[in-house]
């Protein structure tokens, strides 16, 4: 993945989370699990994922910003 801004969390646990925003745009190794559902008839795409490149990894739920490239 090229570039995306994840959610890495909750700062604490309370309601509702407060999230944990981390971003990067390094080109990384991707491997993810997601879903595709339907929200007010549009389709909606859920993807949590581990990211890595080197020594450096994140881990989240992608949520703005995703890029991808080959």
């Amino acid at each position: 993945m090229k570039e995306a801004g994840i959610v890495a969390g909750p700062e604490k646990i309370s309601v509702p989370p407060v999230p944990i925003w981390k971003n990067f745009d390094d080109g990384r190794e991707i491997l993810g699990f997601g879903t595709i559902f339907r929200k007010e008839n549009e389709p909606k795409i859920h993807i949590h994922a581990v990211f890595g490149r080197e020594d450096k990894v994140l881990m989240g739920c992608v949520r703005k910003n995703a890029g991808v490239y080959l």
